[in-house]
């Protein structure tokens, strides 16, 4: 979070934060807060000074801090982004925020090793005052529980006294090596030792399969291959591990096994193998939707193995021996489908988006429109509870899972595609959830009438609601985590599709351009990304070139100013048809996208380039992969300041040090050629000229070097 990073950076910096320390620890009642504490004493505990100490004296801190280090130990990264699992706007940001900081080197310790740490400087005092508090606190023997003798093991790690220091091999090495436990708790120790092995072969196997679903691999290899694993997998199945959590690492082991060999060698599998994998699978899925309660809703787990059985569910479809096996399997996808965890549902779309149809394009298409009929079930519900005096969230949960079971029936029956014979879809009458998740498990380049105007009518609900949104003086809410999910999907079914199928989509977004200009540059921007995938050529540019021949010839950006309704979006617009705002690759200079189109930025250059918006973009790209156009471009830019006459193009914030960036790569750069041709060289005296004029010491400096003949023979 943002106080965790703004702590790091002090820290780092050597600033004082010994007040603010102690002020958060005092004032705050938030465990969240003090896990920031906590990482910021972990990683620089010398600029929290003798502060650091109030931070480990609840014995609960160690036990959370230890297990948040131990899974960050593991690197495990949210899945669902790698298997193109679609992810709402808010998720996206969360699992950037968790990969960023899981890198940082701190955040594999915690707050056991900083507590032995602190006990090798001159804060050992206080530290061993903390342990001794802790063992006192502690019941007797006779009545010590589970946890208080795992609590009692992490307190002898901790301390130091226990230690005793050899002389290591090399000179000055000193080696600390832990004493002995007391006898209880070595006997404690000793019989755990089964269950610690039990959990170490879970772990092992977890990891192992973790890797292997993702692509990956191990340094150290546990099995020699997956057959060695499946049979791991199956001996472990057998075994119960009493008191562990269905979501955690060492349970979802033989899961994500099962959907590894499913996925990666089905066609390797012996009978006997096929139907273990296949009863776990279906197992899994039907176990974690019976509990319907609102943690196993919204929850988003790395290690849950319901989330990878969900995605290859539709394989199983595939080698089926008789009618009743393949039976289950959908009935087993009809419940995936409307599975009680929105994570479940994610999986399982991108599963049937990526094989069902190919296996079975009916049932896939029945997926979609079982869909459809719930997210207009489950609004319907919702809204005739709405005003209800006595509501009732049992009694709605009630109804709304009566409604689930008739549309799992309905798509298990292939009764469900009559949702797209009056499709109409509005976000008032459809819940936004399921549409999306229906969405997302359509092919790219389906050419499926129904899916297509499935599509279409989802953007046209949406364009509604974002102009009655954005209306002037409306406070309607809009869905904003709707409109960037979507717009991922919008641009990867825009971009496979036929240049005339884009053409039109095209001009409907310009018939909103006014209306609703924040969605549509949501969705605009969503483009690049998708084309620096695919390469679709014809189709991105016949979109991109439509829209900007529009938005260049609109009057605002002529006529407006800040203080103009819609000035600023139109000038967003702008940036985006120009790739201003792009975040490209470190030392980007060109992307071939727009080097094979000089031509539009040209064209946008004589059109817009006098206007601030035009100029400030086209700067902008030429910092970044429009280099490869240089020195030549220059002379737009010098064109479009002697076009604008009274217009001041470089008022816009940041566009007169861009500018002085530009130049400076170019006089630096192509200072001969520059010199050498007559009209390049007054196109960069006279931006140069412009910027001394808003007071640029750095143009000041340039110019002097400019105007210097090149010496004979150059």
């Amino acid at each position: 979070m943002a106080l965790e990073a703004w702590l790091l950076e002090q820290a780092k910096q050597k600033n004082n934060i010994q007040d603010l320390f102690r002020e958060i620890f005092e004032t705050s009642r938030s465990v969240a807060t003090m896990s920031v504490l906590a990482s910021v004493a972990v990683a620089y505990p010398q600029a929290v000074g003798h502060e650091v100490v109030k931070i480990l004296e609840t014995r609960e801190f160690y036990q959370w801090d230890f297990a948040r280090s131990h899974q960050e130990r593991l690197n495990v990264t949210y899945l669902a982004s790698a298997f193109g699992v679609p992810t709402q706007g808010i998720e996206k940001i969360y699992d950037s925020e968790r990969k960023t900081s899981a890198k940082l080197p701190h955040r594999k310790s915690n707050l056991e090793e900083l507590a032995f740490r602190l006990q090798l400087t001159s804060l050992r005092e206080k530290v061993w005052k903390i342990l001794d508090r802790f063992f006192a606190l502690l019941p007797s023997r006779d009545e010590q529980t589970k946890e208080d003798k795992i609590w009692r093991v992490a307190l002898h790690r901790m301390d130091t006294r226990h230690f005793e220091a050899h002389e290591g091999q090399e000179p000055g090495q000193v080696i600390l090596s832990s004493g002995d436990p007391s006898p209880d708790l070595q006997e404690f120790i000793n019989e755990g030792a089964e269950v610690r092995e039990l959990f170490n072969r879970r772990t092992r196997l977890a990891m192992w399969a973790m890797t292997r679903f993702r692509g990956e691999s191990q340094d150290n290899d546990p099995f020699p291959n997956w057959r060695n694993a499946l049979a791991e997998a199956q001996n472990l199945e057998r075994e119960e591990l009493s008191g562990t959590d269905a979501a955690s690492l060492e349970l979802g082991g033989p899961l994500f096994l099962a959907a590894h060999v499913i996925r990666d060698h089905l066609s390797e599998l012996q009978p006997v193998e096929l139907g273990w994998c296949r009863t776990v699978i279906v197992k899994e899925v039907l176990r974690k939707d019976a509990d319907k309660s609102r943690e196993t809703r919204i929850s988003r787990s790395v290690f849950e193995g319901s989330r990878p059985a969900a995605l290859v569910l539709p394989l199983l479809l595939q080698q089926i021996d008789d009618e009743e096996t393949k039976r289950q399997i959908e009935v087993c996808l009809a419940v995936a489908v409307t599975h009680t965890s929105e994570e479940v549902r994610d999986y399982v779309s991108e599963g049937i988006r990526t094989w069902l149809w190919e296996i079975d394009s009916g049932l896939a298409k029945a997926c979609v429109g079982g869909l459809v009929l719930l997210a207009a079930a489950e609004n319907r519900i919702h809204r005739s509870h709405h005003r209800d005096l006595n509501y009732s969230v049992e009694v709605v949960q009630c109804e709304v899972e009566s409604a689930t079971s008739e549309v799992r029936t309905q798509i298990f029956k292939r009764q469900t595609l009559d949702a797209f014979k009056s499709l109409q879809i509005d976000l008032e009458t459809h819940d936004w959830p399921e549409l999306l998740n229906a969405l997302s498990m359509i092919r790219f380049d389906t050419d499926d009438a129904d899916l297509k105007a499935f599509f279409t009518a989802i953007l046209g609900a949406l364009l509604r609601d974002a102009e009655e949104g954005e209306a002037a003086g409306s406070h309607r809410q809009v869905s904003f985590e709707f409109q960037y999910a979507f717009a991922n999907q919008f641009a990867k079914f825009l971009l496979a599709r036929p240049v005339f199928e884009a053409a039109a989509v095209a001009a409907r977004v310009c018939e909103s351009i006014e209306k609703c200009p924040r969605f549509l540059a949501v969705l605009l921007e969503s483009l690049p990304r998708e084309e620096d995938r695919v390469r679709s050529g014809a189709p991105f540019w016949t979109i991109w070139r439509k829209v900007a021949d529009h938005v260049f010839k609109h009057p605002l950006l002529r006529q407006g100013s800040r203080h103009r309704w819609r000035y600023s979006e139109m000038c967003k617009f702008v940036r985006i048809l120009l790739f201003a705002d792009v975040q490209w690759k470190d030392a980007a200079k060109e992307w071939d996208p727009v080097t094979s189109n000089k031509d539009f930025f040209e064209s946008a250059a004589s059109t817009i380039g006098d206007t601030p918006a035009g100029f400030g973009a086209l700067t902008s790209l030429l910092n970044a992969v429009g280099q490869v156009f240089l020195p030549d471009a220059i002379m737009w830019l010098g064109q479009s300041i002697e076009s604008a006459k009274e217009t001041n193009l470089i008022a816009d914030p940041g566009t007169d040090f861009e500018l002085e960036v530009l130049l400076r790569s170019v006089c630096y750069n192509f200072g001969t050629v520059v010199r050498q041709r007559p009209e390049l060289h007054r196109s960069v005296l006279t931006l140069l000229d412009k910027l001394v004029e808003h007071g640029s010491h750095t143009a000041f400096r340039l110019r002097d070097y400019m105007v210097v003949p090149l010496s004979p023979g150059s």
